[in-house]
């Protein structure tokens, strides 16, 4: 069973946070101080992350997306709004493939609907190679490049690292083969009405111009903007909320 942190159980309405690549729950926790005075919030720690075991030697999209779905049985949850940065935006899409009636809304933060292109899985296995090398130097160097250039707030970028450099190498792996195999899922965009997608254009990870193909599709309403780079949860967590909220209330 993944380890989770639980808010505001007696809310009717649950929210459910899926963290990114080498983050776990208590990233969150800056959004959920706000987002927990209306709603029953759990945020998870995705496999081979925060205190959540590995599963394998591949930790696919589907496969953290069924641990989830566990989770919420074990829980008796059979509707949820779900928000997803980064890698937790994939697993969230492959959730909504797999079980659309559990899912009250979608929010894809800093991430993408789209599959790795050939030039990423190269970087990608770059990256293996440089994590089984010196783990340590790679989730340092990998997280500081999440955050804008001469980033400042010391405690943002302090709490990615002290969270990231709990990840096991096996789990970094894992995370890395299971986003280099995920499927291109924006065929779920247009038939899911209760979607957003919260981006910076700034973005050092986003494949930009494939993302504004897909955000062309979209009605305006299911699109933030926001200032910063990809770690919007961390960057700004109070301004994020508010609008996050401000869109729930709105459906």
């Amino acid at each position: 069973m993944l380890h989770y942190q639980e808010y505001s159980v007696e809310k009717d309405e649950a929210i459910v946070f899926l963290h990114g690549f080498l983050g776990a729950a208590s990233l969150w926790e800056e959004m959920i101080s706000l987002l927990s005075l209306q709603y029953h919030c759990i945020a998870l720690d995705l496999p081979g992350h925060g205190k959540s075991e590995c599963m394998g030697e591949v930790h696919t999209m589907e496969a953290m997306a069924s641990e989830v779905k566990k989770l919420l049985d074990e829980k008796e949850i059979s509707k949820c709004h779900l928000i997803g940065h980064s890698m937790g935006g994939y697993v969230a899409l492959a959730f909504l493939e797999a079980n659309p009636s559990y899912c009250a809304s979608l929010c894809l933060l800093n991430s993408t609907s789209q599959a790795d292109s050939a030039e990423r899985k190269l970087l990608r296995e770059k990256s293996i190679r440089l994590a089984l090398a010196n783990p340590t130097a790679y989730i340092q160097a990998t997280l500081s490049s999440l955050f804008p250039p001469n980033y400042t707030n010391e405690k943002a970028l302090d709490t990615a690292l002290s969270v990231g450099l709990q990840t096991p190498v096996k789990g970094i792996v894992a995370s890395i083969k299971g986003m280099m195999r995920r499927k291109n899922r924006t065929h779920l965009l247009p038939t899911f009405k209760k979607l957003l997608f919260i981006y910076s254009e700034t973005d050092p990870i986003l494949d930009l111009t494939s993302l504004q193909k897909v955000l062309e599709e979209l009605s305006p309403r299911k699109i933030l903007k926001i200032e910063g780079a990809h770690m919007g949860l961390l960057e700004q967590p109070q301004v994020l909320a508010k609008q996050y909220q401000d869109w729930l209330i709105s459906l």
